[in-house]
């Protein structure tokens, strides 16, 4: 019998290849709307034929059938909107930067999230108080964050092409955790170091710390956000670090 750390890598394909079926399917249902707007009016093949029930152009080309993409999409709106919910909580907190990574901890396990929308997880060491969201692309990212504000950029502590590279996993790189709204000119800064040569390795910086563990990259990410912070004017507030604002 397979054990359920066994299963797990099965059970992450599922619900992958379940995502994608609703993608597609909201893709073909915005087509059917976009082209036929109509669609509730438009006739079925009549009952009794093998594709009794489905929608038809009137000369048997069948088109989308909205009758079962819609109850999908229904079910799954509850979970989008908990998540958009969550996301705008969590945005205004990641122009804080987070904690550093302790030795001891772990990245969240897929158990840890919930069931529902599998994006939501516990509350994080890096971000008291408020839950982990993860994504599995940039994009979903700011789709469900929104914009990081004006002059700000969402910027990536371990770096994003990490995760296109496949040395992390792209829900790791896209998460809370690694994310943090900071000035535009504070992200140049940061993208700037690292690309330049570390130390006397003659390597860029990005090409050196790929190699470290991930603890020790999101550290070093944080030293760099903290330094160009402090060399671009601002000053920390508060009785912590992890707050800046300008001179």
């Amino acid at each position: 019998m397979r054990t359920e750390q066994q299963n797990k890598p099965l059970t992450v394909i599922r619900q992958t290849l379940a995502g994608l079926g609703l993608e597609a399917a909201a893709v073909r249902l915005s087509l059917t709307l976009k082209y036929n707007p109509n669609w509730r009016q438009q006739p079925r093949v009549p009952r009794g034929s093998r594709d009794g029930g489905q929608w038809t152009d009137g000369g048997g080309v069948q088109v989308a059938a909205a009758q079962v993409i819609l109850p999908i999409l229904q079910r799954a709106a509850p979970a989008a909107q908990r998540l958009y919910d969550v996301g705008k909580r969590v945005a205004p907190y990641l122009r804080r930067v987070p904690k550093r990574w302790d030795s001891l901890d772990e990245l969240f396990a897929d158990d840890e999230f919930d069931n529902e929308t599998r994006r939501i997880g516990p509350i994080s060491p890096r971000r008291p108080g408020h839950e982990h969201l993860r994504f599995r692309t940039e994009k979903e990212l700011k789709d469900f964050l929104g914009p990081a504000g004006p002059n700000y950029h969402w910027h990536h502590i371990v770096e994003k092409w990490l995760a296109r590279d496949g040395i992390f996993p792209p829900e790791v790189i896209h998460s809370t955790d690694n994310i943090i709204g900071i000035p535009d000119e504070v992200h140049y800064c940061v993208t700037g170091k690292m690309g330049s040569l570390y130390l006397d390795t003659g390597f860029k910086t990005r090409l050196v710390v790929q190699h470290w563990t991930f603890a020790e990259q999101y550290n070093f990410g944080i030293d760099l956000v903290d330094q160009c912070f402090s060399g671009k004017g601002y000053v920390p507030t508060g009785d912590t670090n992890f707050e800046w604002e300008r001179r």
